[in-house]
């Protein structure tokens, strides 16, 4: 061979090694770079399980709570009647907007005001009361008699 064949291989192999390198380069700059990645993604996943076994940890102690907590017969009598009451009360403001009209405001109103009247009631009974008869009777009649002062509200409006 001649010398400049063997300048012209000799120069395509310095070219082909120096590519080669500067690959190799970017390759190790794209290396370092997911490896910051790997451990930014390790870090927020190691964040991520503290905050699900902080939460998983809330929970369990929240079951714990509610298993320990006890409710009387008597409370959950009242909460229930309380409850009914509510729900005509709703009932029967959700039908005077219905038809609204001048007084249809001051109508709610009376409802509402009956209603947390007839819960305070409830709450009387709750501490005064012993026997879960005579607590279920005064309560049903405390319902009654708040479901009879409804209708009489909505009687205004015919």
């Amino acid at each position: 061979m001649r010398k400049k064949e063997l300048l012209k291989i000799n120069e395509e192999l310095f070219k082909r090694n120096q590519d080669i390198l500067n690959a190799n380069e970017e390759l190790k700059a794209e290396l370092d770079r997911l490896k910051n990645e790997v451990k930014s993604l390790i870090a927020k996943n190691d964040e991520l399980n503290s905050k699900l076994n902080a939460t998983a940890t809330l929970e369990n102690s929240g079951e714990k709570l509610t298993a320990n907590a006890s409710i009387s017969k008597e409370t959950q009598l009242g909460a229930q009647i309380i409850g009914k009451i509510v729900v005509n009360s709703a009932k029967y403001c959700n039908e005077l907007t219905e038809k609204p009209n001048s007084d249809t405001k001051e109508l709610v109103n009376l409802i509402l005001g009956r209603t947390e009247v007839a819960k305070s009631q409830i709450f009387s009974l709750l501490e005064e009361s012993s026997d879960l008869e005579e607590l279920k009777s005064k309560a049903e009649k405390i319902a009654l008699d708040t479901e009879d002062y409804f209708k009489s509200v909505m009687a205004q409006i015919s």
